[in-house]
């Protein structure tokens, strides 16, 4: 759920239905606001004429006159300009591959579930704002600097597995959440398939970001499935968590 600067409206995205909708805060009314319901497809343009397939996950930029989706089926991360509902892409060419490159449209995605972005352009280790991307069938998590284009691999290997390591040397199982603390310090991952909520420490990143090495670390989670509370870090037990996000505080909330 995305909700604007004005507190107006909340967006959502129906995964199977296809489509965008819009909440009214004031009258609780839903009606649909980008796509057409029940039908897929990968089309960019102008209000009813665009289409999506098992839209995932909806954020506002920092500047909120665009709306990131993660058009996960079609391995495209889309952007919806709120003046006008002009949809267009901003990552990935469609192909579900997992390709860094220079040049955002360039770049390929697998089923990418997840954006952050940071917000505070002044941080010590971000010269400029970008976003990070759960790329799940990819099982990595992915940067993008969104002025430059340039996309890289900030970790996981790539391929399927459970090992915390820096950088590519790490690896994940299908994750589909990706947040940022309000520092902008730690990214918090809910590692799907490994049953646990892994942590990326970006302040082991060059300040400059040409040699992007953090740290992948166990938050929470054993590894195993099942349903295990008050406890600490890795005594706890998920099942398949969906979702991760931190308060002002640095708690993790799932």
């Amino acid at each position: 759920i995305a909700i604007d600067k004005d507190e107006t409206y909340a967006y959502f995205t129906c995964h199977d239905r296809h489509v965008i909708k819009r909440l009214d805060l004031t009258t609780l009314a839903v009606t649909n606001f980008i796509g057409l319901d029940g039908t897929s497809g990968n089309v960019n343009g102008f209000g009813a004429s665009v289409r999506f397939r098992n839209p995932a996950i909806l954020l506002f930029s920092p500047s909120y006159n665009y709306l990131i989706v993660t058009d996960a089926s079609n391995n495209l991360i889309k952007t919806i300009r709120i003046s006008d509902l002009y949809v267009s892409v901003l990552i990935g060419t469609g192909t579900a591959t997992n390709v860094d490159n220079f040049n955002a449209l360039s770049t390929t995605l697998t089923n990418p579930k997840s954006l952050a972005f940071s917000e505070d352009f002044t941080k010590l280790y971000f010269s400029t704002v970008y976003c990070l991307v759960a790329d799940s069938g990819n099982h990595a998590i992915r940067k993008v600097d969104i002025v430059s284009g340039y996309m890289s691999t900030l970790a996981g290997s790539g391929t399927a597995g459970y090992n915390d390591a820096v950088g590519v040397l790490a690896q994940f199982n299908k994750p589909v959440d990706v947040t940022l603390d309000w520092t902008e310090s730690y990214a918090y991952v809910s590692d799907y398939n490994n049953n646990c909520i892994r942590r990326i420490d970006l302040t082991t990143a060059a300040a400059d970001w040409t040699t992007p090495t953090p740290t992948l670390s166990v938050l929470a989670g054993d590894g195993t499935n099942g349903l295990v509370d008050n406890v600490n870090g890795a005594a706890a037990k998920f099942y398949n968590p969906t979702g991760v996000a931190v308060d002002f505080a640095g708690q993790s909330l799932l």
